[in-house]
């Protein structure tokens, strides 16, 4: 290939990848983030509440469950949308037999905008929950 049509598709590329960027809701300054089912994200909310999963995760591989957990329920409070620190916490409130936290979790989760897939495993989760807790409180 020649110099020229090697820079003409970069320059189609990016311009593609700057048109789709921007349909996508992202502002010339940065400041919006992105827009889901009419929720606009700011960039300073998504860099808090992304960065306490990534160490949420990290603080979890290190066996430090409970540092963890609060920072994935300060998610929860700052009213994230995305699914992680949901299915973190369930699964860690689940793993200590903790099922009525679980399940104000996966209820919390409902009420979160989300892909029908994911509402539906968790209303799944929820209703076995639910029979647990009935169990534990029938014996």
């Amino acid at each position: 290939m020649s110099i020229p049509i090697v820079l003409t598709v970069l320059a189609v590329l990016l311009g593609y990848w700057l048109r789709r960027v921007r349909r996508k809701g992202e502002s010339p300054e940065g400041q919006e983030v992105g827009r889901w089912q009419g929720i606009h994200i700011p960039r300073e909310k998504l860099n808090r509440t992304t960065d306490r999963n990534l160490l949420g995760r990290e603080l979890e591989r290190e066996g430090k469950e409970e540092e963890a957990r609060l920072l994935y329920e300060a998610n929860l409070a700052e009213g994230d949308i995305g699914s992680h620190p949901y299915e973190r916490l369930r699964i860690i409130y689940s793993r200590r037999k903790q099922y009525e936290e679980a399940l104000r979790v996966c209820e919390a989760f409902l009420k979160v905008p989300q892909e029908p897939k994911k509402l539906e495993a968790f209303r799944q989760h929820a209703e076995k929950l639910r029979l647990k807790i009935d169990k534990e409180g029938a014996r």
